[in-house]
């Protein structure tokens, strides 16, 4: 059964990367890709739900980005698991994002020099980094009616190190604009943090 599962995957899967929070490619290799056919968050829409299926070999980790090389598309990887048949494991399933924009994370960073003057340096964290993004409003009117009003959108994204009041320039039908980070979640999704950004009113 495992070498049967295997040759399908191989046979009839796409070619992907699999890729970690800092952008490096670990794993080179093929998985079928398709909608869910459950839902794994109820706080997502339907329409962005993956699975993923790969050789059992490959080492898959919650956080990971996949990106098919046909179609260049990029998935967050939210849960993987591992399929099992008679105490064998056939297959890698992994519950994952369909990745519908990209973030640039910046920080200011304060550093003092020898006289003791203080200067702000803008720290680039992450550039271009694949993420799911939903809008904050309907959030709040649909699912969530504790979320803060002044939140524009919640972003799904690798763990990364950022930190309140970043500094994010999230990319919209092709134009970037400048948001802050008003709260995070590093709990929800192990290997993943949800971030709410705001308007940015900082100069």
């Amino acid at each position: 059964m495992k070498d049967v599962k295997r040759q399908i995957i191989l046979d009839e899967g796409s070619p992907v990367e699999v890729i970690d929070s800092t952008g490096v490619v670990v794993e080179t290799t093929k998985a079928l890709l398709g909608r869910a056919n459950k839902v794994s968050y109820a706080e997502i829409s339907l329409e962005a739900h993956r699975q993923g299926q790969f050789v059992p070999e490959i080492t898959i980790h919650n956080g990971n980005l996949v990106r098919n090389a046909i179609t260049d598309t990029h998935y967050l990887v939210l849960a993987s698991m591992d399929e099992i048949v008679q105490s064998d494991k056939i297959a890698t399933i992994c519950r994952m994002l369909e990745c519908n924009s990209s973030i640039t994370l910046e920080r200011i960073e304060e550093t003092a020099d020898e006289y003791g003057n203080i200067k702000k340096s803008l720290v680039m964290v992450a550039d271009e980094l694949s993420v799911y993004v939903e809008s904050g409003r309907a959030v709040i009117e649909q699912k969530n009616m504790g979320l803060l009003p002044e939140v524009e959108f919640r972003i799904y994204a690798p763990l990364i190190d950022v930190k309140l009041l970043d500094k994010i320039s999230l990319t919209i039908n092709g134009k970037k604009s400048p948001f802050k980070v008003d709260a995070l979640d590093f709990v929800s999704f192990e290997g993943c943090v949800m971030i709410d950004v705001c308007t940015e009113t900082r100069k």
